[in-house]
């Protein structure tokens, strides 16, 4: 443990130098949280400071105080379509946990949002996958609209043909069609075969329950990986592809490269640790790998410690039953 908690001051040390912009752009949310409250509080009427620091808080589930920071940046900002963007996905988030009425305005103003960002950008990626999703799931009586959810993601495709494929994916998966989900998750890697986030959900998707295909959910695991290594999706990703499949060696060897790469995020300790128990196998390395991700706190999105710590106390207990036959 000692080496792990050097390396991650080295890596503090290192990423004190980097931009929030490219630490929120590889999933350091805490970091680059660090540097923008500060910021922040030294400018607190800059909007781009405040659109960055509601990017951290939303990670983080804060989803109220990201609310009134992007309604500052868009008041003080009003012609920016990230801003905009922003603001509309907040206030879906605040609409979910809302009463009926309060949620019925803000699903309105989330989409009042969301077309403000299209009237300053149309090809904005966010705002198209938000409407799409919109008008996807939301009831008539707002908006809601299936027929336009398939026209926005085909205005998407045209946008960016990555994103449009990954959102018709998303559209055919609530369909049930996982073979044209499939296809659409494929054709969005052949559009770019040097995106991460092309590759990172075709690997999930053939992680799914019901259509595992390990050696197809390897391949693009692996091809993120290289693609940036310092981001933590992929690593997670082999973590469980190798627990489940009992690969040892390559489960140790991901888990040690994870741990020098991005040693601030310890997911794939969590995803070997839950897929070994899964599995009733290797429960003594599962319970060091816990061990390990408990030693820090978890990244924003990354599973959160009282679950670790509920999954340690089922592993102690089912390596305490063997241990007694």
């Amino acid at each position: 443990m000692r080496y792990v908690r050097l390396t991650i001051a080295a890596v503090a040390a290192i990423s004190a130098q980097e931009s929030p912009d490219a630490l929120i752009e590889r999933g350091r949310f805490r970091q680059a949280r660090s540097q923008l409250v500060k910021r922040h509080g030294e400018s607190p009427a800059n909007p781009r400071a405040a659109y960055l620091l509601a990017r951290t808080l939303e990670a983080g589930g804060e989803y109220e105080a990201a609310l009134r920071l992007m309604e500052g940046a868009v008041s003080a900002d009003p012609g920016n379509a990230d801003y905009h963007s922003l603001l509309a996905e907040l206030c879906g988030y605040a609409a979910q946990k809302a009463g009926p009425f309060k949620g019925l305005s803000l699903a309105r103003r989330f989409k009042k949002e969301n077309e403000a960002a299209l009237a300053l950008n149309p090809k904005h990626v966010e705002a198209l996958h938000a409407v799409t999703m919109f008008y996807w799931e939301a009831p008539g009586l707002i908006g809601g609209d299936k027929n336009k959810a398939l026209r926005t993601a085909e205005e998407l495709l045209r946008a960016d043909p990555v994103h449009g494929r990954m959102t018709q994916a998303e559209l055919a998966l609530k369909q049930k069609n996982f073979a044209q989900a499939g296809q659409f998750y494929r054709q969005a890697v052949d559009a770019n075969p040097k995106s991460y986030a092309a590759r990172v959900a075709l690997a999930r998707f053939h992680l799914a329950p019901g259509r595992e295909n390990y050696a197809e959910a390897e391949t693009h695991a692996r091809a993120a990986m290289i693609l940036d290594r310092s981001r933590v999706e992929a690593y997670t990703l082999l973590a469980r592809i190798f627990a489940t499949a009992g690969r040892s060696s390559d489960l140790d060897a991901v888990l040690a490269q994870s741990i020098e790469r991005i040693p601030d995020n310890l997911s794939p300790q969590f995803a070997a640790a839950q897929r070994m128990f899964s599995g009733k196998a290797n429960l003594a390395r599962a319970e060091v790998c816990l061990a390990t991700y408990l030693s820090r706190e978890p990244e924003y999105g990354a599973p959160p410690l009282d679950q670790a710590r509920k999954l340690l106390s089922q592993i102690r207990a089912e390596l305490k039953e063997a241990n007694r036959k």
